[in-house]
């Protein structure tokens, strides 16, 4: 797997499955943390299931998946089922759509209200649930293909004013020699997150400001091809239903490529 493709599937296994955001109890369920490279909407603690959905504004699509923790704290797998995280006597609705577990596309909009209901079993008590999002992300600029890696690169964009803060995440992609060995050229990256706060009294359009690239220490030499740079925001809530803790998340994401050149 290339590095960029390494560096998509990691976006994508922690902002639409969710599962970096969850470390391993001892007891049933799965703790959120903080971790600097995620927006942390879910208030700290443990959960016994997760639920997310995505808006991926520069395609126009939106996924939802569910999320259930067994007792030792690890996801639900039911492979003879082939329902992935949600057990077999439980049922999960979005707005009216039936989810049976991992990334499924969903008739939604943002900022449409996400109405969950989930019809529980013995283990997992019911609950319905209704999260209101925002408006998507919009990318102004840099709109253009291709860039300077040897410039500033300045980012105009549009977060809806109710959001706090907006993570940014932009990634080099190009032949990159290590110190530790070099004697060969890789295929690899430099990948940068930050979180900004979104000032409610400022207006529309926003500006962000990615500086000049400059080498990581451990790097000898660095040729970027490609660019990315992602904007994203996410709301959650916490429901309390008994002893029981469940997540429900709103997720936008902008993401962008840009060819470089020096």
């Amino acid at each position: 797997m290339s590095y960029r493709a390494f560096i998509v599937v990691s976006i994508l296994a922690a902002f639409l499955a969710g599962c970096k955001r969850y470390s391993i109890l001892s007891t049933h369920g799965a703790q959120v943390q903080s971790d600097t490279h995620l927006l942390n909407s879910l208030p700290p603690g443990r959960y016994d299931g997760i639920f997310v959905c995505t808006e991926m504004a520069a395609s126009h699509e939106y996924s939802a998946h569910a999320t259930f923790f067994d007792d030792t704290g690890r996801m639900f797998n039911d492979d003879t089922a082939r329902t992935y995280h949600v057990p077999r006597s439980i049922q999960v609705t979005l707005n009216g759509c039936r989810l049976k577990g991992l990334d499924e596309r969903v008739p939604v909009s943002f900022p449409q209200p996400l109405a969950w209901r989930i019809t529980g079993n013995d283990r997992y008590p019911s609950v319905a649930h209704t999260l209101q999002p925002d408006s998507a992300i919009e990318f102004f600029s840099p709109s253009v293909d291709t860039l300077r890696f040897s410039d500033s690169i300045v980012v105009r964009y549009h977060a809806p004013k109710s959001i706090d803060t907006v993570l940014f995440h932009y990634a080099y992609f190009g032949d990159c020699v290590y110190k530790r060995d070099t004697t060969k050229t890789e295929e690899s990256g430099q990948s940068y997150y930050y979180k900004v706060h979104n000032e409610s009294n400022l207006p529309n359009e926003r500006r962000y400001v990615i500086p000049p690239l400059k080498l990581f220490d451990y790097v000898k030499s660095f040729k970027p091809k490609q660019l990315m740079i992602q904007i994203m925001w996410e709301r959650g809530d916490s429901v309390h239903v008994g002893d029981y803790v469940y997540g429900f998340e709103a997720l936008c994401h902008n993401t962008r490529f840009f060819e470089l050149k020096p």
